[in-house]
């Protein structure tokens, strides 16, 4: 297991130095990833237009928050940023909050997010850090299942996860 384990991290690091995640492009949903993806896994509602999904990624917690654009702007309002709008043409904010293996929040790392929409196109960005938080505007409009991918570099160590997010 340490062996595939390596092997999957090896074929991350060498995909970052690129712009795609085309080491993980397919379909996880039939593989066993352990610790690294959807191992630990819930999916909350949350109030006005959020969604929260937990996992944790070799030991670290994520909390993934994705807002639709009203849940967005109050969420700007209520962080001082009036002025701060969703770019066009984007319809939600994915958001990420990475606590380490002590329950210290991490606020230095270098994150990427990648969302595949149901038709299978894709969209990769450079998350913003903002308090503490890392997040992105995608366009998330079509009904139905999203890919939501995160690789995240903390120090030197890169670690990478996933879940799936229905849009209904």
């Amino acid at each position: 297991m340490k062996k595939k384990i390596a092997a999957i991290i090896g074929g991350v690091i060498i995909t970052m130095g690129g712009s795609t995640y085309a080491a993980m492009e397919h379909d996880h949903s039939a593989h066993d990833h352990g610790s690294q993806s959807m191992e630990h896994q819930s999916e909350m509602k949350m109030p006005d237009g959020m969604e929260m999904h937990t996992m944790e990624i070799d030991g670290h917690k994520i909390n993934f928050h994705i807002m639709n654009r009203k849940a967005f702007r109050k969420y700007m309002d209520n962080m001082g940023h009036k002025t701060h709008k969703m770019k066009e043409g984007m319809t939600h904010y994915v958001m990420m909050d990475i606590t380490d293996k002590e329950g210290k929040k991490i606020k230095r790392a270098k994150v990427k997010l990648k969302v595949i929409g149901p038709d299978k196109k894709s969209e990769e960005k450079a998350a913003f850090p903002m308090m503490g938080n890392f997040g992105a505007e995608f366009h998330m409009m079509d009904k139905g299942k999203y890919q939501v991918m995160t690789l995240f570099k903390i120090k030197k160590a890169k670690h990478y996860g996933g879940f799936w997010h229905e849009m209904k």
